[in-house]
């Protein structure tokens, strides 16, 4: 999970939101740390349904989130 540092964070409309700052977990799932435009945080869950593409040679990993789990949402 390592390489995704740094990687540009998109939502499924194309918005540019962040960057991947980081992991964690809360037990029972990984979470992405996304450092937002605006420089908050929110640790979203890396589950299959919520990532709709992810490309390493663009590093960019596109996200279809539900309204309110990012912070500036």
């Amino acid at each position: 999970m390592g390489e995704l540092i740094d990687f540009k964070v998109l939502l499924a409309d194309g918005r540019h939101v962040g960057k991947v700052k980081g992991f964690s977990s809360n037990g029972a799932q990984d979470l992405l740390i996304i450092e937002e435009l605006s420089g908050k945080e929110s640790e979203v869950p890396l589950v299959k349904p919520f990532i709709k593409r992810l490309s390493f040679k663009d590093r960019v990993i596109e996200l279809e989130l539900p309204k309110g789990l990012l912070a500036d949402d």
